[in-house]
């Protein structure tokens, strides 16, 4: 949980730069925190819960980007964030599957 705080207020802070004035080192670091939070949150709940679990971490995903628009002082919202974040957040699902599916078959 205080990962979670501590990236929604770097998240939120006003003059965090945006994907469309950074490196791409900035998007993948998007994917890479909400897919290492989406991973841990999975590994950590039964699998029934994989798909609730996705859906609420890309929507908190498009939620810091919304509350970073109305509160850090951006003129839109960074739909290239967004995306990363939701990337992020299927290819650390999409992991959790296919390390599954090997867990499965052994």
């Amino acid at each position: 949980m205080a990962a979670l705080l501590a990236m929604s207020v770097v998240y939120c802070w006003p003059g965090h730069p945006s994907v469309a004035h950074a490196s791409a080192w900035h998007a993948l670091s998007h994917g890479l925190l909400m897919g290492a939070m989406a991973g841990l949150l999975g590994l950590l709940s039964p699998r029934r819960l994989w798909w609730a679990l996705a859906l609420a971490v890309m929507a908190l995903g498009l939620l810091l980007e919304v509350v970073q628009w109305c509160f850090g002082g951006y003129t839109h919202i960074e739909w290239k964030d967004v995306l990363a974040n939701e990337a992020g957040v299927a290819v650390a699902f999409a992991a959790l599957w296919l390390k599954g599916q090997s867990l499965w078959k052994r």
